[in-house]
């Protein structure tokens, strides 16, 4: 029950959300996206929870906030692995220079790229979905920066340019991390109890590219928009198929 409620209310922020971003008046309710990407988070431990049970979902959330929350702070300070970029107070809370809410982000991207990875690609081994999880972040990524740094003003890039070192440094960590989910929760063992717990990743990414693509295009960042729709295409409908086809055609 508390799982279909959190998604409702998922579901209800997201053309919220387009509101705000989308009229002059909302820019002052930007930091309302701070609780949208806890309740992705929130969603998704429930779900690792439901999997894994409680401690090993608790060391992996923990595990990745902290790890990301540092690598994050280690990046502003010194420009490794993204390259060079500050944040912005439009996110709050703010530790350090670096909002709370990046942490959450990279849990959440990292929770559902990998259980969406694992459904699509099943019994194909642990570091088959660890990268096959990393290139769904990858593609995540290239559609989430112009969303985030050029229109919303979540973080600046210095010049205004988004160097390829950011792309090459989330298609890393995302398989670092990636990686690391598997260790704790090898795709052999996720046990997600019903078909609606299993679509909720997809929910989740579905609400996050709808929103990153229509914001996008509006201000008219498409190309980078269509780029990324066709890796993650391409990674959640063709190489599956592909698959599929392989598997059955074998004897």
């Amino acid at each position: 029950m508390l799982l279909k409620t959190l998604t409702v209310i998922l579901i209800v922020m997201f053309p919220l959300g387009l509101v705000i971003m989308l009229t002059p008046f909302g820019t002052q309710y930007l930091w309302t996206t701070s609780m949208f990407l806890f309740l992705q988070a929130l969603i998704l431990f429930i779900l690792v929870y439901n999997s894994a049970g409680l401690i090993k979902s608790t060391v992996v959330i923990l595990a990745l906030l902290s790890l990301s929350f540092i690598i994050e702070y280690v990046a502003v300070k010194t420009s490794y692995p993204f390259g060079r970029y500050t944040y912005t107070d439009v996110l709050q809370p703010v530790v350090e220079t670096v909002p709370i809410a990046i942490a959450f982000a990279w849990f959440s991207v990292t929770v559902s790229s990998y259980l969406i990875s694992e459904d699509l690609f099943p019994g194909t081994g642990l570091f088959t979905v660890s990268f096959i999880s990393s290139v769904i972040i990858f593609a995540t990524d290239i559609m989430l920066e112009p969303f985030a740094s050029f229109v919303n003003g979540f973080w600046l890039w210095e010049l205004g340019v988004i160097p390829l070192q950011n792309f090459a440094g989330w298609w890393i960590l995302g398989l670092l991390f990636s990686l690391f989910l598997s260790l704790f929760i090898p795709p052999s063992k996720i046990n997600l109890p019903n078909s609606y717990h299993r679509k909720i990743p997809y929910l989740i990414l579905l609400v996050n590219i709808l929103t990153f693509t229509i914001i996008n295009v509006y201000y008219g960042y498409i190309l980078i928009s269509i780029f990324g729709l066709l890796i993650i295409g391409l990674i959640t409908i063709v190489l599956p198929r592909f698959n599929n086809t392989k598997m059955n055609s074998e004897p």
